[in-house]
């Protein structure tokens, strides 16, 4: 789970992710011996700064098969593979930006994995009622309340609480820049930021 931090940041620049591929063999890498644009992991346990373009089935070799708690994160991973067959029905050419304690190789079990939808607004705005309706139950709600059952929750989110996922419009500078600073930010296991620090997150092509 994780709280956005609002604050004016620059908008980040896009690095040249071609100098991170190599053979597998590190703590990065594929478990088949394939190549990998995901790049070594820090002795922290965490990614490098920056966001690192990734597959579906490279996060799993890095964050499941060769992580702690691999049982624990395969329940995780299952939760983001439908989910992201539910996303692509929806939005076929958006991003996924994937943070949070599952990008990384803590010895504490992450709770869940943080994500970013990042898809164009040229496809969001034609949605009708029932195509938002879909997205919204894809989606963290917050400040939530139900007639049936009574309900009030401060948070409630996707896939049995498995996905903590927020939309963003990817030709919208500013939050753009807001998320990428939010992703790049490292709390201790107290939930606090740890100031001065920085890590790096996974991005998905859908």
């Amino acid at each position: 789970m994780r709280e956005l931090i609002s604050e004016r940041v620059p908008i980040p620049a896009i690095d040249d992710y071609s100098r991170y591929r190599f053979v597998a063999g590190g703590a990065g890498g594929t478990g088949h011996g394939g190549h990998s644009l995901i790049p070594p992991l820090t002795p922290g346990g965490m990614l490098p700064v920056g966001r690192h373009p990734a597959t579906l089935e490279e996060i799993h070799d890095v964050f499941v098969v060769n992580a702690p708690h691999r049982d624990h994160r395969q329940r995780l991973y299952s939760a983001l593979e439908l989910y992201v067959g539910l996303v692509r029905d929806l939005l076929p050419q958006a991003t996924l930006w994937v943070d949070g304690g599952f990008c990384t190789h803590k010895p504490t079990p992450p709770k869940d994995i943080d994500l970013v939808l990042v898809a164009s607004s040229r496809l969001t705005r034609h949605f009708d009622e029932e195509e938002w309706r879909r997205m919204n139950q894809l989606l963290t709600l917050q400040n939530l309340s139900a007639q049936t059952p009574p309900t009030r929750a401060s948070r409630v989110q996707p896939m049995g609480g498995l996905i903590d996922a927020f939309l963003i419009e990817e030709d919208d500078p500013a939050d753009i820049a807001l998320w990428d600073y939010n992703w790049s930010l490292v709390k201790g296991d107290d939930g606090k930021i740890i100031e001065g620090e920085r890590k790096g997150y996974l991005g998905v092509a859908l």
